[in-house]
């Protein structure tokens, strides 16, 4: 193959599966300190529940554009999780599976002589003791993050315990959580685990990290989608796009709350006949739903909640025909031996002309 059609090609599937790469996503509220900022740069869940025993996992793969180094993020879930790291090959096996085949035709469109010759919280440094109404239920480090599961009895608690653990605050932030605490969720602060002395701030650039697999019960599987106001607001007109991957006993889809309307367009929906390589659960026999939220500004007013889909059909996006217009190789010899031969016919001609003259 030649490099054109190498370049052609990589073209050709990076645009065909974008659509299910997230450019500016967040689901976790951002509170960056004064004099820095940290925004999600890139991010995709993938979700697989078990019916019978009413088990969600819950995996995140994402990157941030920051100017620190020390930062973390908070998952709320509605029962006492277990973390483990997860596999990050899972998502671009996903997006495998998901992406439009390609179909290549070739068409001839010359001769070539030629062929003789590739929600996020900022960290402040305080670190102090947390305040009684927030209990820390567990400790450990995971996939490169130091996690907390915290459980906690008052928004504004809360909000002070991220705040003197080092996660940026503010009254934002008990906003945020209150609907959590009301329905006694339980909160997953994860932050990246500091790797020696915290360098100085530097340029803005992309930092990530290992990916966390959060497992705990709900009689409703769902995503967290739900964002503060100002969140929402600063991404009117930016470029948004969530990508989401459901795995479960049948094909659904996504409500906003338990009824309305979730802007994510389901793209994907088919039966494995295999099981995923690094998903955090055997996925053969299941349904695969994947889709894709472009919504700016997101309506983050609560979480994504996941349902049995009015039909069962599969879904598969149409190949995407990649033309290839191939020149035909003529050899240099062919071309002298045909070329010599026409200029003997043609003297022959002319030599037999003169003669009948």
């Amino acid at each position: 193959m030649s490099l054109r059609r190498l370049a052609r090609v990589g073209i050709a599937v990076a645009a065909s599966f974008a659509a299910l790469r997230s450019t500016d996503a967040r689901a976790c509220m951002p509170a960056p300190p004064p004099n820095h900022f940290v925004r999600v740069a890139d991010e995709a869940a993938l979700i697989t529940y078990d019916e019978a025993t009413k088990t969600e996992h819950f995996v995140r793969r994402a990157s941030f554009e920051t100017d620190t180094t020390d930062f973390g993020f908070v998952v709320p879930v509605p029962s006492r999780p277990t973390l483990s790291e997860a596999d990050p090959s899972v998502f671009q096996r996903l997006e495998e599976l998901t992406r439009p085949p390609i179909v290549y035709s070739h068409r001839i469109s010359g001769v070539d002589p030629t062929p003789l010759l590739l929600m996020t919280f900022a960290m402040r440094s305080a670190v102090v003791s947390a305040p009684a109404p927030v209990t820390v239920l567990d400790q450990l480090t995971v996939a490169g993050y130091d996690a907390a599961i915290l459980e906690a009895t008052s928004p504004s608690a809360l909000s002070e315990w991220l705040s003197s653990h080092g996660y940026a605050s503010s009254p934002e932030t008990a906003e945020w959580v209150a609907p959590y605490v009301e329905k006694k969720w339980l909160f997953v602060a994860l932050r990246i685990a500091p790797k020696g002395a915290a360098p100085a701030p530097s340029a803005p650039r992309r930092v990530g990290s290992g990916l966390v697999d959060i497992a705990f019960r709900t009689e409703a599987p769902f995503y967290p989608y739900r964002e503060p106001a100002s969140a929402r607001a600063g991404t009117a007109g930016t470029t948004r796009s969530l990508a989401v991957y459901y795995i479960g006993g049948e094909r659904v889809k996504g409500t906003l709350g338990a009824s309305a309307t979730w802007a994510g367009a389901t793209t994907f929906a088919k039966r494995l006949d295999a099981d995923v390589s690094g998903a955090p659960t055997p996925t053969k026999g299941r349904v695969l739903t994947a889709f894709v939220d472009r919504a700016s500004p997101r309506p983050g007013t609560d979480e994504v909640y996941f349902h049995r889909a009015d039909t069962s059909a599969d879904l598969v996006p149409p190949p995407m025909e990649i033309v290839i217009g191939d020149k035909v190789p003529v050899p240099i010899d062919v071309v002298l031996v045909v070329g010599g031969g026409l200029a003997l016919v043609a003297r022959t001609i002319r030599k037999r002309r003169d003669r009948g003259r």
